[in-house]
């Protein structure tokens, strides 16, 4: 059978599973985009001075660069771990057991647009 019978008799599903994979994909970036947004706005709040007036392009050209770390799912939670220059910015008190420190403030911790899923940040 020729590729362009193929395509006639399955071009319309593949078009409409094409279509789905790629909405996934946009969603999937603007969850990621909208969760990095709002933990660089929280970080910024949280730093020393001068980090705290920094602009959102000198942070993640000054702090998100030279960060080591990496981002694991288990279970429920999004856990990002980061392995040196957190001491520098007094991170560890800030971040460590962030869902417990939202959840005494009576906040959700779970992220409503990515599923529910809640936020651990490690350092070591």
């Amino acid at each position: 059978m020729d590729n362009r019978v193929i395509l006639q008799l399955r071009g319309e599903h593949g078009l409409e599973q094409g279509i789905d994979i790629q909405s996934e994909i946009r969603y999937g970036r603007q969850s990621l985009a909208l969760l990095a947004q709002a933990a660089a706005f929280r970080l910024g709040k949280n730093l020393p001075e001068p980090q705290s007036r920094w602009t959102a392009a000198m942070l993640s050209e000054k702090v998100f660069t030279n960060m080591e770390g990496d981002i694991r799912v288990k279970d429920d939670t999004i856990i990002i771990t980061y392995y040196k220059d957190h001491e520098v910015l007094s991170m560890r008190d800030k971040y460590h057991n962030i869902s417990q420190q939202l959840e005494n403030e009576n906040i959700s911790p779970e992220i409503p647009w990515i599923y529910d899923y809640k936020l651990e940040f490690r350092f070591k």
